[in-house]
């Protein structure tokens, strides 16, 4: 089964299933598994960062495969859940990452996670955005958050005129 698609600047067609990392360019497939070094096998997102590294969200951690070799990311390493929703990269290079446990940044290497000790209305983050002002915005099953440049965390839910409190993608308009 296919989730999730992405091309990237190569123009290389990565296709992610719930059997592992389809790498699609010229009529030439390759297939990425546990075996190679992948997360895990139920793939639920994949990223491309400003560097060319692809992240690959997975509900069993999250990859990063640069110049075709991987390295996995797990609750050993850091995260705070082992599923993985979805990574957005900060304009200073912090990639921002939505877990079932919280809203994590990976910055120099070493990984920091936002909860519900934070300000978050749930640790359940199913989707992360950095806008172009570099606000890092977060999406849960309790409404939408802001996270300003100082950590700062405002909600907005029903109560401020979300139509549901279920934040499951966020996308910037032109």
């Amino acid at each position: 089964e296919v989730i999730t698609l992405l091309t990237d600047r190569a123009g290389v067609l990565w296709v992610g299933t719930d059997r592992g990392l389809v790498r699609w360019h010229q009529g030439v497939s390759r297939r990425y598994t546990t075996q190679d070094g992948l997360a895990g096998e139920k793939l639920v997102s994949l990223f491309e960062d400003r560097d060319g590294v692809l992240w690959i969200a997975t509900r069993s951690g999250l990859s990063r495969l640069e110049n075709g070799r991987l390295t996995s990311y797990t609750t050993r390493d850091g995260l705070p859940h082992e599923i993985v929703q979805n990574v957005a990269q900060a304009h200073d290079g912090t990639l921002w990452i939505a877990t079932n446990g919280g809203l994590t940044r990976l910055r120099q290497g070493r990984f920091s996670t936002l909860t519900m000790k934070d300000g978050l209305a749930s640790d359940l983050v199913l989707s992360v955005h950095v806008d172009r002002g570099g606000v890092v915005w977060a999406g849960t099953f309790a409404g939408l958050h802001r996270v300003d440049a100082n950590g700062r965390i405002t909600r907005y839910s029903v109560a401020d005129g979300l139509s549901h409190n279920l934040v499951t993608e966020i996308v910037e308009d032109e």
